[in-house]
């Protein structure tokens, strides 16, 4: 990555109960959601329900949610050239293959070049309830690099993570 590249790393209070406790449509089956993008005003990116679509295509029934209801989703559309991939909450058990869908959903459905910019925010959590956000933005063509470190969070390597955490503590979605 270079130095235009951003990568940030920090814990959340946010998993599934929370999100259950405050949501009606959150069901115990789902462990992929999508979150809003700016969580105060519940204002998703642009394309949100193109992803939601693709997910679903690639993941069992029930798997997959929006954050919210008909009544409060509105798309906000930002005037640049970057690619808004969104903001998810994912089951650690998930990760590795919510990676690759994802990567492919940029590379095939995208058609990102490699110098276009990405951003996308991965929170992910684990068994314990604990949850790491990772937020990129940068070139697509070091996007490798961000699932990597996605992918360090997944059940299977969680013995072996070798990430810096800081702390936030605050329920970013209020």
């Amino acid at each position: 990555m270079d130095l235009k590249d951003s990568l940030t790393i920090y814990s959340s209070k946010e998993n599934f109960d929370t999100l259950k406790e405050n949501f009606s449509n959150i069901i115990p089956k789902n462990q992929i959601i999508i979150l809003p993008a700016y969580s105060y005003k519940h204002l998703f990116y642009n394309g949100t329900l193109e992803i939601f679509k693709y997910l679903n295509e690639n993941f069992d029934e029930d798997t997959i949610n929006i954050l919210g209801d008909d009544e409060i989703y509105r798309e906000i559309s930002l005037h640049s050239k970057a690619h808004w991939i969104g903001v998810f909450l994912v089951s650690s058990v998930l990760t590795p293959i919510f990676t690759d869908v994802v990567s492919n959903y940029i590379n095939e459905e995208l058609n990102a070049e490699p110098k276009d910019e990405v951003a996308l925010t991965i929170n992910v959590v684990k068994k314990d309830k604990t949850t790491t956000s990772i937020d990129y933005r940068g070139d697509a063509e070091h996007l490798d690099k961000f699932f990597e470190e996605v992918n360090k969070l997944s059940e299977e390597n969680e013995s072996n993570k070798p990430i810096t955490i800081k702390p936030i503590n605050k329920h970013w979605w209020l």
